[in-house]
């Protein structure tokens, strides 16, 4: 799920004994394309969406980003925080969003995406890693994910699969679930806790179906 399947795909390539992949919300883009159309679709599942609101969460990330990228990967993030606290407000002033102080804002992005594994998700292209893989594939989307948007998401992960010519896969999307896979109405992340459905019994059914296509029914393997 979500950055589990991108993960599973690793996996698989290197393990050619791998039986098959079901992947769920799984990202077709880099970590850079995910986060920025994230940031604006879940700020308009919380209602909260108008025009400078998004700019102003886009020209944070894309500075945020922009300089962890640039840096040295043993960059000290002390040295960043200064550099992106000055850009930020020049560009956007000195509160950010909601009353954020720009200084305390710049800290706490720049640690968390200076991280080893927060560079290596922003430039990692997850669908190339899917061209290489030879086991059967299952993608599903939720329709409503706000986190992981099929829209962006689910072309470059079909595109994979048929250049590669990848006969044994299935991309599919529930319109009606969000990226928990949950029956949801606008996809907020604020509606997940308050969802008693865990799983969506339909999406359960298709991954349960199409295992048993592959692998037989449950017990019917050692």
């Amino acid at each position: 799920h979500s950055e589990g399947a991108a993960i599973a795909a690793l996996v698989a390539r290197e393990r050619r004994e791998t039986a098959c992949l079901v992947l769920l919300a799984g990202a077709g883009v880099d970590g850079e394309q995910v986060l920025l159309s994230q940031g604006a679709l879940v700020l308009r599942a919380e209602g909260l969406a108008d025009a400078e609101r998004l700019e102003r969460q886009r020209t944070m990330q894309t500075i945020l980003m922009d300089e962890v990228k640039a840096a040295p990967p043993n960059a000290d993030p002390a040295t960043l925080i200064p550099v992106v606290a000055e850009r930020l407000e020049a560009a956007l002033g000195s509160e950010v969003l909601d009353g954020q102080d720009v200084k305390e804002l710049a800290a706490s992005g720049v640690v968390r995406l200076s991280s080893r594994w927060f560079r290596h998700f922003l430039i990692h292209d997850p669908a190339t890693e899917l061209a290489a893989v030879g086991c059967p594939v299952l993608a599903l989307f939720g329709g409503k994910d706000v986190q992981v948007d099929p829209a962006l998401n689910r072309p470059p992960i079909e595109k994979a699969l048929q250049a590669a010519g990848h006969a044994d896969s299935a991309v599919e999307t529930f319109a009606a679930c969000n990226h928990l896979f949950q029956t949801c109405t606008p996809g907020a992340l604020s509606e997940y806790d308050t969802i008693e459905e865990t799983l969506a019994p339909a999406v359960l059914e298709r991954i349960t179906a199409w295992l048993g296509e592959r692998l037989g029914p449950p017990g019917g393997r050692p």
